[in-house]
C-alpha cells in the first residue's frame, strides 16, 4: 500500500498532519506540485483506531502478522465487501476500500463497531487466554487515545 500524505490547513498554509506525513513531506523537493483530494466526513483518528484494534491481535497472535490483512479478514467476516462476478459466473467478494474517499464516517464507524463485536465473539481463537473484560479495556484505551 502506498503511503498517503495528510496535510492540515493552519494559519500559515498547510502542514503535515502526523509524523508519517511529515517524513513523506520532507522527501519532496521545493517546487513539487501536488494533486489534492479533500473530504469532510472522515476523521483520520477513527482510521487509526481500526489499525490499533487490529494490532491487539497481530501483536499477540502469530497467525496474523500484518494489521492491514487482518482488517481485510474481518471485513470479509462482517460483510464489508464488494460483490463482483467473474466471466465464469463465479461470485467473488472483496473487502471494501478503506480509503477516505471510498468510505464515509458513518460506514467506517459501523465497520469499527462490527469488528470489535467480531473480535469479542471470537476472542478465544484470536487471543487465547485474554478475558473479555481485558479486551474491552484495551478497546476503551484505543477510543480514549485517538
Amino acid at each position: 500500500m502506498e503511503p498517503e500524505l495528510f496535510l492540515v490547513k493552519n494559519q500559515f498554509g498547510t502542514a503535515p498532519l502526523d509524523d508519517e506525513s511529515a517524513e513523506l513531506y520532507r522527501g519532496f523537493e521545493y517546487g513539487s506540485i501536488f494533486h489534492v483530494d479533500h473530504w469532510k466526513d472522515r476523521k483520520i483518528w477513527n482510521h487509526r483506531r481500526l489499525f490499533l484494534l487490529a494490532q491487539i491481535v497481530t501483536n499477540n497472535n502469530l497467525k496474523w502478522s500484518d494489521p492491514y490483512h487482518f482488517i481485510k479478514t474481518m471485513q470479509l467476516d462482517v460483510g464489508s465487501v464488494t460483490v463482483e462476478r467473474k466471466l465464469s459466473g463465479e461470485v467473488v467478494q472483496t473487502p471494501k476500500s478503506l480509503k477516505f474517499k471510498s468510505m464515509g464516517e458513518v460506514e467506517f464507524k459501523k465497520l469499527f463497531s462490527d469488528c470489535v463485536n467480531l473480535m469479542l465473539a471470537n476472542l478465544n481463537m484470536l487471543l487465547p487466554g485474554m478475558h473479555p473484560e481485558d479486551f474491552k479495556q484495551q478497546v476503551q484505551r484505543i477510543l480514549d487515545l485517538c
